[in-house]
C-alpha cells in the first residue's frame, strides 16, 4: 500500500534540508523514491503487505565520494533521516540508510568519467 504523499513536495523538502545541513549544492544530489510493492519484501520475519511505521519501510541508498570520512558520513546519515522524517512525517526510527562509497574513476555522470 502506498503512502498519500506529495511525491514533489517530499523529494524536495529531503533535497533542501540534506543540501542546506551538509553545504552541498542541489545539483551535486539525486534524490528518487520507489514502493515495493505488498508481499514483495519481508521485514523483521514477517511479510511487508501493510505499512507499519514501527519497522523499517523506508530503505535508502547513500551514495557518496569516497574522500568523505566515516564522521562525515554519519552526519550525512543523521542529516538524511530528520530530512526524510520532516518530510514525511514519519518517525527517524523507521528508515534504514546503508550507505557506499563511489571512488573516483569509477561513476560516469552524463558522458564524463567523474575523476576527484
Amino acid at each position: 500500500m502506498e503512502m498519500p504523499l506529495d511525491m514533489p513536495a517530499v523529494l524536495e523538502g529531503i533535497l533542501s534540508r540534506f543540501c542546506r545541513d551538509v553545504g552541498v549544492e542541489e545539483r551535486h544530489v539525486t534524490v528518487s523514491w520507489d514502493y515495493f510493492r505488498p508481499g514483495h519484501y519481508r521485514v523483521g520475519g514477517a511479510a511487508g503487505d501493510i505499512f507499519d511505521a514501527r519497522k523499517h519501510q523506508i530503505l535508502v541508498e547513500l551514495l557518496v565520494p569516497d574522500f568523505n570520512g566515516k564522521g562525515t558520513v554519519a552526519g550525512m546519515m543523521k542529516s538524511l533521516e530528520k530530512a526524510l522524517a520532516a518530510s514525511t512525517g514519519l518517525p527517524e526510527g523507521c528508515i534504514f540508510i546503508h550507505c557506499r562509497y563511489a571512488h573516483s574513476d569509477m561513476v560516469m555522470e552524463g558522458t564524463e568519467i567523474v575523476r576527484w
